[in-house]
Parts: C-alpha cells; structure tokens; sequence
C-alpha cells in the first residue's frame, strides 16, 4: 500500500466537523422553509403529498437523475435498496458490525442473513 500522496486529504489534515448548528441552517433557510411547512400544513398531505413529488423531481434535477424516492428514513433507503441490487430473501449480505443497528436490521428486515465483517 502506498502512502498518502501531499494533496490527499487525511484524518489528520481534515479538520474536525463540528455538529450540526440549527440556528445558522434556519438562517439560511428562513422564508423558503416556512412556506414550505405550511404548504404541507395546508395540503394535510404530509406522506406522499404533492410536497414530497416537488423535493422527488427537484432532488433528482439536482442528482442528474430521471428519478428521486422520498423515505421516511435511512432505513427504509437500505430495504429499498436490496432488492433493487438484486438481493432476494435467504441471501447473506455482508456489513459492518460498527454502525447503526439499522444497517443488519435492513438487512433481516428484507429475510437475508446479515454477515460482519470487520473493517
């Protein structure tokens, strides 16, 4: 394994990401996500509403994608996502055992067999 060249960024170079500050995203935000909350409001349309098709299309313009899906978590992301890379249910899927329990969770959700590996 060759090392790092100058320009590659590191652990030890990248500095640290700090968490995620509300008051300066609501800032930045302002109006746009107002009137975004209360055109949901007022759709009563809070699952699959005419909200979620705009940020849908919108998301996949911005992605260069003829298709976006809006979820309800990253859970559901990872279930959708097995059988769309062809994983049927009895299939050992590999991950890793540092993460999230929704990672093998996914994973026996859709009746495969979660396998770790340590990396």
């Amino acid at each position: 394994m060759s090392a790092a060249s100058p320009s590659t960024p590191t652990a030890a170079t990248l500095p640290p990401i700090g968490p995620v500050d509300l008051a300066s995203e609501r800032a930045e935000l302002g109006s746009a996500l107002d009137d975004a909350v209360r055109r949901v409001l007022a759709s009563g349309q809070f699952v699959l509403g005419p909200e979620v098709e705009r940020f849908e299309k919108a998301f996949a313009a911005y992605q260069g994608c003829a298709h976006g899906i809006g979820l309800a978590s990253g859970t559901d992301a990872l279930a959708l996502a097995l059988p769309a890379l062809g994983v049927k249910p009895g299939d050992h899927v590999v991950t890793s055992p540092f993460t999230f329990f929704a990672s093998a969770g996914s994973i026996a959700w859709m009746d495969c067999v979660p396998r770790f590996a340590d990396v």
